[in-house]
């Protein structure tokens, strides 16, 4: 099983469509029909998915109901993690997507080359490759977190190399999740206590950052919100019209449906965007700013609802772990990742009783 799981970064390596991340989805969509049950600690996402499918009915929008039926058997698949993972077979998962990685990357080095050049900081840049995944990002952030379970457990090696994947990558988000997880947990390596107090802080600034955007664009002068599109590189303007979708549309314009109407919100701050930078169509570069525009205020606030049961759950087991998540996380600030194989991981390892349990006796 670990290597099966391991072998669902193979999404699409060397430009090769594997598609093997169907495997969690299957693993999910099997643990769902034999269960037959239904926690209510996932009752909030459930509640938001069902809304948006009366949505995706209603607007007879079959690929938002087919994306909807895939992250439903995501959430199956962080309970199959729940009641299969230990802390031996989480460090041999981690162990084999690493192993996998790297052959994946010997092969794109010689047969295929870097992708691009990424510009990291003032005239530096580096060349990227794209992974297993096939989307350098992606790729990465499933590196920060192998490098983070391997750090905890005092594997240097594995983490060294886990960070260098990172590089190969040429990802700054992800080698600040690390370097954040890292940092911290040095500064209270004798009060560990103190990391649920941090990881609390960061949830509720990710969690209101929708109601931030909205606020700054309403009540910021222009200068500010100028710098802003600047120093995100556009992101911001980006960010304003994927919220003012959400605000406008209370139950959302259905998952994955938000790039189609995009352009739709952009156009009334075109004359703003296109005098600081060229306009874009793009998607929302944040899992919190991609569900609180496809599934709409409403939705957000079962989202909402469902991250802080499973904080609350890992809070008073181990206050590493939730630290660890909450930086996960943070890297899904910058991406769309719902449905993302290693985030459903992560939060089916930090709900496992018989992980917490080994996690506050190591």
């Amino acid at each position: 099983m670990e290597i099966l799981l391991a072998l669902s970064v193979l999404k699409v390596p060397l430009g090769i469509k594997l598609f093997l991340n169907i495997i969690p989805v299957l693993i999910g969509l099997f643990y769902i029909v034999k269960q037959r049950r239904v926690d209510r600690l996932i009752a909030p996402a459930l509640i938001m998915i069902f809304l948006n499918m009366v949505l995706g009915i209603y607007l007879k929008d079959w690929m938002t109901l087919i994306r909807l039926g895939q992250l439903t058997c995501m959430l199956g698949f962080s309970y199959f993690i729940c009641d299969w993972i230990n802390e031996e077979r989480l460090l041999l998962v981690c162990r084999y997507m690493i192993i996998i990685s790297c052959i994946t990357f010997i092969l794109e080095i010689f047969f295929k080359g870097a992708v691009s050049a990424k510009h990291i900081a003032f005239n530096f840049y580096l060349p990227r490759f794209e992974g297993p995944v096939g989307e350098s990002n992606f790729t990465a952030i499933i590196f920060a977190v192998c490098s983070m379970v391997f750090f905890h457990y005092k594997k240097w090696m594995f983490s060294g190399l886990s960070f260098i994947l990172i590089v190969l990558c040429a990802s700054r988000t992800s080698a600040i999740m690390v370097l954040l997880f890292i940092i911290f947990n040095l500064m209270f390596l004798k009060r560990r206590d103190y990391l649920r107090y941090v990881a609390g802080v960061m949830f509720f600034f990710m969690l209101i950052s929708p109601f931030m955007i909205w606020l700054i664009e309403r009540y910021a002068d222009l200068p500010i919100r100028s710098a802003l599109e600047r120093a995100s590189a556009g992101r911001y303007y980006l960010q304003v019209a994927y919220v003012d979708m959400g605000i406008k549309n209370i139950l959302g314009v259905g998952y994955f449906n938000g790039w189609n109407q995009f352009m739709e919100y952009l156009t009334p701050y075109l004359p703003i965007v296109d005098s600081i930078r060229t306009h874009q169509n793009n998607e929302q570069h944040s899992i919190f700013i991609q569900v609180f525009s496809e599934f709409g205020v409403i939705g957000y606030l079962f989202f909402i609802w469902q991250i802080l049961n499973v904080c609350k759950m890992i809070m008073k087991q181990n206050a590493e772990l939730l630290f660890l998540i909450s930086v996960v996380f943070f890297g899904y600030c910058f991406l769309n990742g719902l449905s993302d194989f290693i985030l459903y991981l992560v939060i089916g390892a930090g709900m496992s009783l018989n992980l917490r349990k080994r996690l506050a006796d190591y």
